[in-house]
């Protein structure tokens, strides 16, 4: 089991977001605007901490670029906004949507309220994300006569390079991906079917998890663990999709297991095989971990996305097998899934200290299998640091 005690666990605190907003302030003064706004849940997020259930009622983010911030909400959100956000007291709310008066037209009226002459503001959209339903007039539409400058790129590039206590949480989430994977492992035999073995997985790791530690994330299980449909022939699918598939002795099994840590994730995937490999399995899975070893050998300072893509390219291509090549080598991760950059042949981003990737080449043969590992990476000044630790060679992923 996993030892993970409350003294382990770092706390994203107020002075964290007040960083965070004195960098998108700083971004403010440097383009002349009044104020940065922001419907993002996930910027959101990052920039205060507040989570909550995003649906069609549009939640923002104002950022005077002298001021504190002022957060605007449904009037059911307030009461959540003041419990956990109280460090940003200052609070304008609507009462529902789409109501008699709509939403964006009361955000309008509150920007008017609260700039300067200029009527120029940095905004990550024209006006709220069409999400379950919303409808409504851009606020560009309502403002004809503002300046909005474009802030959709603003917070992504800030989560880039990943803060210390940023890593940190995605280390622990590694930990218990790997926990979740470990109970995976051993309830996969023949028989079993892919709801049966997840599901175990899951349960067992969340329950340990939350017997560790205060409840890391708003969802009831926080570690996870399964297949996604990839067993047997349809592991030859680098997107399947649940299947409730039935584990049969000779198949290939791509997994995927993490945890959701206050928001951050890891990223660990391996692939199994149920019973005595045969040679042509043997083969693949070798192409397959020789690619991802020239990736993660590859990657340092400095050195592109480009780079370490073509890296494990190369590897394919030398072994025989880049005709069974899908995607490119992997990508960000943090608080979500997939994040810039991305380890892509067509992009010469240098990586940088501080960057967090996967690292998970693949190759793929319709009726066969699918053969990818998955491990999440830290760039270090020197090279690159293993956030993920579980087994990697066949003879430690055979199910016996």
């Amino acid at each position: 089991m996993v030892s993970v005690s409350n003294q382990d666990v770092p706390v994203l605190k107020p002075d964290i977001f007040r960083k965070r907003l004195d960098r998108v302030r700083e971004h403010i003064a440097k383009d002349e605007a009044d104020l940065g706004l922001f419907f993002n849940p996930r910027t959101i997020y990052y920039l205060t901490g507040f989570r909550h259930i995003a649906t069609e009622r549009p939640i923002a983010i104002l950022i005077p670029a002298d001021e504190e911030p002022i957060a605007f909400l449904p009037r059911l959100e307030v009461t959540h906004w003041e419990h956990d956000v109280s460090w940003i007291p200052e609070v304008e709310s609507y009462f529902e949507y789409p109501d008699t008066d709509h939403p964006m037209k009361i955000l309008a009226s509150l920007l008017k309220e609260r700039t300067k002459n200029q009527k120029s503001i940095g905004a990550d959209a024209k006006g709220a994300p069409k999400y379950w339903g919303y409808e409504g007039p851009l606020l560009t539409e309502i403002l004809k006569d503002w300046k909005f400058l474009e802030y959709s790129s603003l917070i992504p590039s800030m989560r880039i390079i990943k803060e210390p206590i940023e890593v940190e949480l995605i280390r622990i989430s590694a930990r218990w991906g790997k926990r979740a994977h470990q109970i995976l492992q051993e309830e996969v035999a023949p028989g079993k079917t892919e709801w049966d073995i997840a599901t175990k997985a899951t349960i067992t790791a969340s329950q340990e998890l939350l017997s560790e530690m205060p409840p890391p994330s708003p969802s009831m299980l926080p570690a996870f663990a399964g297949f996604r449909g990839q067993i047997g022939p349809n592991s030859g699918l680098p997107h399947a999709t649940f299947k409730n598939l039935k584990v049969s002795k000779g198949d290939v099994l791509v997994t995927g297991a993490s945890a959701d840590i206050y928001h951050y994730f890891s990223e660990l995937e391996r692939t199994m095989i149920v019973g005595k490999p045969s040679e042509k399995q043997r083969r693949y899975f070798k192409a397959m971990l020789d690619a991802q070893d020239a990736a993660i050998a590859a990657i340092k300072p400095e050195v592109t996305c480009a780079e370490i893509d073509k890296a494990s390219f190369s590897s394919f291509k030398e072994n025989g097998f880049s005709h069974l090549v899908w995607h490119h080598t992997g990508h960000s991760i943090g608080l979500e899934a997939h994040e810039q950059p991305f380890l892509d042949r067509g992009l010469n981003t240098p990586l940088r200290p501080g960057m967090v990737l996967t690292v998970e080449p693949g190759i793929y043969e319709r009726g066969f299998g699918g053969f990818r590992h998955s491990d999440t990476v830290l760039v270090t000044e020197t090279g690159v640091e293993m956030l993920t630790n579980y087994p990697k060679d066949l003879r430690d992923l055979i199910i016996r």
